[in-house]
């Protein structure tokens, strides 16, 4: 047995640890590799031969046959993708997953789940490692989650151990603690259309009474990765964006500067996950934790729609539903790159990323073009007004004060579908129709103001349908000319042409960065229109993106109206989307969108084609508040979800 070719030993331990038959569902193997270990006590020589200290690449093989890696090479630099690290990563993955295993077969009441055994760091390692696997499926991970780890049996548990009894035993305003938010990122990325709509009645009431505070409390919970009135980042700490008040939509808001009323909007970086004791794949780039509010109001808002609800939800695309982890390439680069606004976007160090394919941008080129349909929820602004005066911080001897999770129990959610059709443009800086002197960019005003979607005052846009020809691409390129016209001499006049792209248009990587302005015009401009919700479809009920909107209340006054004009921007630091809505008679007011697109990158190849999967374009998700409050106060606010309808480019 001594005189066994080494490569050939290898070979035996390869297909002993991957290739049970019994094991195999769906070409994923659903057991540790434990027969290896027999191999190892065979005598001397084979433990000699078959360790993982001196024979990294045999693990580094078996972890490739058994997880998902494709997203690994595409998310980090080859040169940190030794076999060491995949043997490293080999033993953790699986200790975590046999420990979710052993919790997940206990009952939460059992003493094993007492925090004394279970304890936080080894709940935290858990739950990264299960978001971490979800974001890289491509179909085994999520095999091996389900059949091995039971870890719908352990979220369960988890749930009523901590979640259930943390809401019971307070009428505060949770914490945005890392497991919750981890946990949370968990539930969306398994929830499926089936599970969503089959749900037990007792369990989808129980959890939209646990996602309700995550949800609704916009004030209470970061809403993106550096506040929204920010849009030229990274920026000097000293900064702050421009402000202005007005008077507000809603006279019952216009109360005192109390401290729940005031925004601030100091920019801090978000800090790193403490859940992984080791560098993940030997990278020492920390990861920041996803934000907490994009996974909660997915949940609530797919919930809310499924209540009496019989058929298809075609408002939200549930990632459960695919396997693709080019879905959440992005949102990687966002926990990695984008935890300091003071600083620029971290590198990753792979020439394949977002930011370097896209000239530094955290967006998917052609992403917003198409038409939208969607579903909005917000408070009555006297719900609103209760909760923001909610007294958490009052002690318990004072009886009569009111608690905010008090104020979320009796709410009234106004709830309507909303359908948009939107356009994106990019600007060419190559193509210059005006020429203009050296101090021009300096006399024009810079960006624009926050509650405008950072669309400078001087921008005005002349008109769509231009089509001019590109001498640096050698192709004709459609779109559309803005103008900013500075002061009133004509020698201060730009004009800019913003091309119209589409899913899989060519990025700006190429264009270099001398070209682009500098004087806060937007790189990324977004036009669209408020439409009439599909008239051809489904009969079922009002939740249905085809079905009119029903207004459910007189407050429906101060709801953007069909036909509202939408303008906006992109920022380039996170990708953040900042709309303005107006229906231009004043009657609606006007109202601030600020949100994401969330696992919005499916059916990408590296050339920017697509592999088929149009349909999945991942969810459009984020808050929208009063526009006609200043920046400084809280606003009246409310959260959205939507998905590009099918077929629509």
């Amino acid at each position: 047995m001594d005189s066994l070719a080494i490569e050939l030993l290898h070979h035996i331990a390869f297909f002993a640890a991957t290739s049970d038959d019994q094991s195999l569902v769906n070409d994923a193997h659903v057991q540790p590799p434990s027969s290896i270990v027999s191999l190892l006590c065979v005598c001397r020589a084979w433990n000699f031969s078959l360790n993982s200290r001196d024979h990294p690449h045999l693990y580094a093989r078996i972890f490739r046959a058994t997880f998902d890696s494709s997203s690994l090479y595409r998310r980090f630099p080859r040169h940190a993708l030794s076999a060491t690290p995949f043997t490293t990563e080999l033993n953790r993955r699986w200790s975590c997953l046999k420990r979710i295993r052993y919790y997940a077969s206990l009952n939460a009441s059992q003493i094993g789940w007492h925090p004394r055994r279970y304890r936080r760091p080894a709940v935290l390692e858990d739950l990264m490692t299960m978001y971490l696997m979800l974001i890289e499926n491509d179909g085994r991970n999520v095999r091996i989650l389900k059949d091995f780890a039971n870890v719908e049996e352990w979220l369960d548990r988890w749930r009523n151990w901590k979640m259930v009894k943390m809401h019971s035993e307070t009428s505060r305003m949770p914490e945005d603690s890392e497991e919750v938010s981890l946990y949370w990122w968990v539930e969306w990325l398994l929830m499926t259309q089936d599970k969503c709509i089959e749900e037990p009645e007792d369990v989808r009431k129980q959890m939209i009474w646990l996602l309700t505070p995550y949800t609704l409390g916009t004030f209470k919970y970061p809403l993106s990765y550096a506040p929204w009135p920010y849009y030229q980042l990274p920026i000097a700490s000293s900064f702050s964006p421009s402000s202005a008040t007005h008077p507000p939509t809603n006279p019952n808001l216009n109360t005192a500067l109390s401290p729940m009323h005031i925004v601030d909007h100091t920019l801090s970086h978000r800090a790193a996950s403490t859940a992984l004791s080791s560098p993940y794949f030997g990278s020492d780039l920390p990861i920041a934790t996803p934000l907490l509010h994009h996974a909660a109001t997915m949940l609530f808002l797919a919930r809310k729609q499924a209540e009496n609800h019989q058929g298809t939800i075609n408002n939200v695309q549930f990632p459960g539903d695919t396997c693709d982890s080019k879905a959440w390439d992005l949102e990687w680069e966002r926990l990695r790159g984008c935890r300091d606004p003071q600083n620029a976007v971290a590198s990753t160090e792979v020439p394949g990323a977002m930011s370097t394919k896209n000239g530094g941008m955290m967006h998917v080129p052609g992403s917003l073009t198409g038409d939208w349909n969607g579903w909005f929820s917000i408070m009555t602004s006297a719900n609103y007004e209760s909760l923001m005066s909610s007294t958490d911080n009052a002690s318990p001897s004072e009886p009569d004060a009111q608690r905010s999770l008090n104020v979320l129990e009796d709410v009234w959610l106004l709830q309507d579908v909303q359908s948009w059709h939107v356009e994106e443009h990019h600007l060419r800086p190559e193509v210059l129709f005006q020429r203009h002197n050296e101090q021009s960019q300096s006399i024009i005003g810079g960006a624009g103001h926050p509650l405008n979607a950072h669309i400078p005052l001087d921008l005005e846009m002349l008109g769509k349908g231009r089509r001019v020809w590109s001498e640096v691409e050698m192709r004709w390129m459609d779109g559309i000319v803005v103008v900013r016209r500075g002061n009133k001499r004509d020698m201060n006049r730009r004009e800019f042409f913003y091309e119209t792209v589409r899913r899989g248009a060519p990025s700006q990587s190429h264009v270099p960065n001398h070209l682009f302005p500098t004087d806060g015009t937007p790189r990324i401009l977004v036009t669209g229109i408020a439409i009439p919700c599909p008239t051809t479809a489904s009969p079922a009920t009002s939740l249905e993106p085809n079905a009119p909107p029903t207004y459910t209340s007189t407050q429906s006054r101060f709801m953007p109206a069909p036909f509202s004009k939408l303008i906006g921007t992109v920022r380039a630091w996170d990708g953040l989307v900042t709309l303005r809505a107006s229906d231009g008679n004043g009657l609606n007011g006007s109202w601030v969108w600020n949100g994401y697109l969330s696992g919005s990158d499916a059916g990408r190849r590296d050339d920017g084609e697509m592999n088929g999967a149009s349909d999945d374009t991942g969810n459009w998700v984020g808050q929208w508040r009063d526009g006609d409050m200043d920046i400084g106060r809280r606003a009246w606010e409310g959260v959205y979800v939507m998905r590009k309808r099918a077929g629509v480019a």
